[in-house]
Formats: structure tokens, sequence, C-alpha cells
């Protein structure tokens, strides 16, 4: 999970305020500095720890989130500005009105658990935002988050050559070690971005910006082995973006064609991958196979090193008589070539579009076919319509955070075991209500707006913000059709090119004596974060009681049953405690007291088919058909389409007619 720096910068440079701070106050924040590169680094390896998906895992980092703001706060480094407050407050407000829909969620632990991570979000952001007022601070911060993506790319190329890669990949598609596909193509897509964009702010061609290039090419050709079609509307997005608000366009769009030629002479043995994919049969692909892809994608980034120290070489000497002129050549040479393209793709670009579309619509696809990338089939049409149907229901409220399953498992049409819509609009809508959904939508538009004036930044500073820019439109639009926002570690490294982005100016910052009423907010300030940490770490000490207690089942229920009552007794107890203590009292043969434990979990989430389920199950033991069957047939009602339930009303059904 990482990126480097560079961009662009050909604009005016505009004068800058007078420099207040350290060296004018007597008040240096470098601490606060080292708290967002540290924040940074985190993100940067999340890869490594499966991007901080395990409540486990985030929840620890939260708090010292929390930390790092009281911190930031107590330091007082200077105002935010306008950006960087609007994008953290609207985390915040997700996070408030995720706490409040646990009064009305189905699953109000699910809710609190969602506000504990918009907190972790919107912490996160504050202390970036706080840190990176320096254009050195930014270039850092960039860096380490592309350092770390880098150090993803290497660790999965040297698996490849090595021929220890097999294990690496889920379906024949490129998934470790962060353990999701998309989530792995949205880490090397940032990490792209500032690879690309830091050999377009070189002046002349030179090694260090071909082996930008070259390493974006790689970067790029492994996403390919993540069959990612998702990443693929990231990468057009954020391409698009970038190439709008660059002040370098060309050079820009000469990098992009440069690390495309390199992912293009690699693709047979990237693509060749997956075609040995077969549904029906349980497998890993071929060690040999996977060698020639690494292969492929270490050639693949030479021809992308090489095509841009060629190009931009040629260019450079052919512009030096009259630049003008050959920069209007290769403009017209360069729309030729696209319009050539688009003329060549259109005659069957309509029909396989409408052949997408219908397969978006009807759920159909073609899981043993070789041409993943231009299906357009899957579940997600059925996944936004539930998610539109529960903001339909619930316009304002929502069903509440986290509480997306409340109707999916309900009415699905497909068989998927999800539990999130896989668009982040879509699942806020739902879950939070058009409040919610306005709310993330107002975070984005303050990120772009902060983008809008990091624009006028000059120099190596420009060329940061348009590789921030990429970043975070590459986030953003594939968590747009995923659940990218769900991975703590790839949207925290997404967060750090939203800092680079809405992060005040040096000028903005001016730490003097605070006033009276700056003394009351920090007051207030610290007292919310205070709160939050409360939040969390109630949430977190109620993980570690209950994952005490699963592990002491087998060994010592009754201590099991004494762990999972504390965790139930710091409140918002999950379902998961319920489960628990049903277990613990079944195995110390009190079924009275399980099957007492299991009716309180499906009275408190009546939406939930797993109680039932379980509740069957004990029945079952206790040889009572009639009422193992009426559990079962109330779990169909609520998951009709569950694998597992026709068998054990079957089983439960001849039990009862046998007990007669």
């Amino acid at each position: 999970m990482t990126q480097t720096a560079g961009a662009i910068g050909e604009v005016a440079p505009i004068t800058q305020g007078p420099r207040v701070a350290a060296d004018q106050t007597g008040r240096s924040t470098p601490r606060v500095h080292l708290l967002g590169f540290v924040l940074a680094g985190l993100f940067a390896l999340s890869a490594f720890g499966d991007g901080l998906y395990a409540r486990s895992a985030w929840l620890p980092v939260a708090l010292a989130t929390l930390a790092a703001l009281g911190a930031v706060v107590l330091l007082a480094p200077g105002p935010l500005g306008a950006p960087a407050l609007g994008a953290a407050g609207a985390l915040g407000f997700l996070a408030a009105w995720s706490a409040l829909s646990a009064g009305w969620a189905d699953a109000p632990d699910s809710a609190w658990l969602e506000a504990n991570r918009w907190l972790l979000y919107g912490a996160a952001l504050a202390v970036l935002s706080a840190s990176l007022r320096t254009p050195a601070g930014r270039r850092t911060a960039v860096a380490i988050v592309a350092a770390g993506a880098t150090l993803l790319a290497l660790y999965v190329e040297f698996r490849l050559l090595a021929g220890t890669a097999s294990g690496m990949f889920f379906g024949y598609r490129l998934n470790e070690p962060l353990g999701y596909v998309n989530g792995e193509a949205t880490i090397l897509l940032l990490g792209f971005w500032p690879l690309t964009v830091f050999a377009t702010h070189r002046d002349r061609p030179d090694a260090a910006g071909a082996l930008a290039v070259g390493g974006a090419g790689l970067l790029l050709g492994l996403a390919v082995l993540t069959q990612s079609r998702s990443g693929l509307v990231a990468f057009a997005a954020s391409a698009l973006v970038c190439l709008a608000f660059a002040p370098r366009r060309l050079r820009l769009l000469g990098a992009l064609l440069a690390a495309g030629a390199g992912v293009a002479a690699a693709s047979p043995a990237l693509l060749a991958v997956y075609h040995g994919f077969r549904p029906d049969v349980i497998g890993h692909p071929a060690a040999g196979v996977l060698r020639e892809a690494g292969l492929a994608a270490a050639g693949g980034a030479l021809v992308a090193a090489a095509a841009w120290f060629a190009g931009a070489t040629a260019y450079r000497r052919l512009s030096a008589g009259n630049p003008v002129i050959v920069r209007r050549i290769v403009v017209l040479a360069i729309t030729g070539i696209v319009v050539c393209g688009a003329v060549a793709v259109a005659p069957s670009a309509g029909s396989r579009a409408d052949r997408a579309y219908d397969d978006f619509r009807s759920l159909s696809f073609d899981k043993g076919g070789t041409d993943r990338f231009t299906q357009g089939g899957g579940g997600r049409h059925d996944l936004w319509r539930i998610a539109a149907g529960q903001a339909r229901d619930h316009p304002v409220r929502g069903v509440g955070a986290g509480n997306y399953t409340s109707t999916y498992f309900r009415e699905r049409r497909q068989p998927s075991d999800v539990r999130q819509a896989h668009s982040l609009e879509m699942q806020v809508l739902g879950e939070l209500g058009i409040p919610g959904a306005l709310a993330v939508l107002g975070f984005a538009a303050c990120v772009f707006a902060g983008a809008a004036r990091a624009r006028r930044r000059v120099g190596m500073d420009g060329a940061v913000a348009v590789a921030a820019l990429g970043m975070f439109t590459a986030w953003f639009a594939q968590t747009s059709v995923d659940w990218i926002h769900n991975l703590p570690g790839v949207t925290g490294m997404a967060l750090v090119a939203a800092a680079v982005l809405v992060a005040p100016q040096r000028g903005d910052a001016s730490p003097g004596r605070r006033r009276p009423g700056q003394a009351a907010l920090a007051a207030v300030a610290l007292a919310a974060i205070a709160l939050a940490g409360v939040s969390v770490a109630r949430q977190y000490l109620s993980d570690h009681y209950r994952d005490q207690a699963r592990s002491e089942l087998r060994s010592s229920p009754q201590r099991a049953l004494d762990d999972v009552r504390r965790s139930m007794d710091l409140g918002a107890a999950p379902i998961a405690d319920y489960y628990i203590a049903a277990a613990a009292y079944a195995r110390l043969g009190s079924y009275a007291d399980a099957g007492a434990a299991l009716r309180d979990a499906a009275a408190r989430e009546p939406a939930n088919p797993v109680p039932p389920l379980l509740l069957g199950d004990l029945e079952m033991r206790r040889e009572s058909g009639a009422r193992a069957l009426a559990a079962y047939r109330r779990a169909q009602r609520l998951s009709p389409l569950d694998a597992a339930l026709p068998p054990r009303i079957t089983a439960a059904r001849e039990l009862a007619e046998t007990s007669r």
C-alpha cells in the first residue's frame, strides 16, 4: 500500500503569505509532523496485516489515533482551514449519525462498530491534515504511501519469480498478502499515481524518471493479475481526473501511454493466469504459469521505462527548435491514435455494452469465461437494488449503520453471503438515509475543493497534489462500486492523499497564544475525543472478552460464560455473545438456558436468520423435531435462499413424524 510523489507545475507561482510558525512564535510542531508520518507508515504497510480489516487490528489503531488527535489539539499547530474542517467534520457526522442509529437499528452493536470506524477515519484525517502543512511534509507522506505500495509489488513479484506464489491466488486472482483481490488492486493503483506523476515532473529525461515509469508499469501489470473490474473503473476515473487537473497534461499522457505499453506487452502472460481458472475445480495456478507472469511483469516494466525515456528524449530534442509545432504534431498524433482506436472498437462496442448491461441486470456471470474484464454481470445490481429499497422505505434514518443485512437475506435474488452493498454511497444511503449520503458526498466535495486550491501549488508540491488527487480518486471510484471503505488500512492510505489536498498552507498555521474562546473550543474538542475513546475502548474490551470466551469453550465452558458476561456488561453486546453463551450452556448440559440465550438473540435481531437456525440445531440435539422444524422454517422465511436449510428442514420433519 504505497506510493511516491511527483507531478507537475507549469503555473505561475503564487505569493505565499508571511511565514508564521516555529521561528516566529517559538512554538515548533515537529512532533505533529511525526504523528502524521507514523500514521501514514502504518497505513502504508497494512497490506501485510490484512489491511487492518480485523477489529482486533483497527480498534487499537483507532485508540492511538484519537490519542494523537488529542495531542494535536494540545499542541495547537493552527487552524485547519475550511476544506480540512469540512472533510473531517463530514466523517465526524457519519460517526455521530451511525452511533445515533443504534437506537433504531435491528443490530445496534453493528451500528456502534460502524460509528467507531468512522471515528477512526475522521480522527486520522484531522491528524494528517494538521501534520502536512509544509511541502516537505506532504511530499514525505505521499512518498511513504508510495513506498508501501511499491514494497507490496516487489514482494508479489519476488514470490512470482520464485515459484511460491500459488497460494497467493484466490479463484486464480491475486489475493494475498492483503486477502482481498479488489483491495489489492486498489493499493497497487494508489502506488501507481505517485510514481507516474514523479516522472512527469522531471525537467529532462533521466534514469530516475524512467525507473519511476517502469515501477508504475510493474504495479499496473500486477493489478491485472487481480482481474479486478472495479479496479479498471478506478483507473479510468483517476486517469481522466488527473489529466483534467495536471498542468503538464502532455507529459502525464506520455507517461500513461508508456506504462500502458508495458502492460500491453506483458498482458498475454498476465491474462493467461486467469484463463486456467475452472469454477468446478478447486486449485491454484501452476508455478510455471505464475513464473512466466512474473517475468512478463518485469519485462513490461522495462518496456514502460524504455518507452518513456525514448519518447521523452525524442520529444525534448525535436522541440528544441520549435516547441509549439512539435507539441501540436504530438497532440495530433495522439488524437489520431485515440480516434483510430475508437473507430476500431466501435462496431462491437455497442453490442458488448448492451450485453454487459443485460448481464448486470440479470445477475448473469460466466465464472469460467476467460474475458472477465469485459463482463458486466455479477451480483451488484441485486445488492444496490436492496440498498435502494432500504432508502426508499427509510429515507431519513435508514435501517441503521452496519445493518444492510437486516433486509438483504430476505430479499436477495442470488445466494451470495455478503454484508454490505458493495458501494459506499449505496450502503450509506440505505443504512443512514439521506443525511448519511449527503455527508459522504460532502466529504468528497471538500477533498476535491481542496484539490482545486492545491492546483495553485508549484514545483514538486504541485506534482504531489496531482499524485494525491489520482490516489484519492482511484480509492473513491473503487469504493463506489465495492466495499474498500471497510478496509481501514487501504482507506487510511487514501486519507493521506486527502490530507495532502485539504491541509492548510504553511502560512495558514499560526499557533500563537490561544484566545479564551479558542481555549474553550479546545476543551470541548478534548472532551469529545475522550468520549470517542471510551466508545472505542469499550468495543475493544468487549471483543477481547469475547475472543477469550471463544477460546475457552472447549476447555472450560464455565469460564467462557464468565467472560462473555463481562463482554455483555460493557453494553451493546454483539449477537455473537449470545451464540457463545448458548454453546457454553449446551456444553454444560443446560439446554434450557442455551435455548433461552438463542431466543434472546432472536428477539434482539428479529431479521437475523442465524438465531432460529441455531435454535433448530439445538432442538435437533434434544430430539424435538417439531420445535426444530418451526425454528428452521422461521430461519427460511428470513433467508429463503440459504442452501443449508432445506436438508435441515427435511431431517426435522422426519424426526417430528417419527416422534408422533
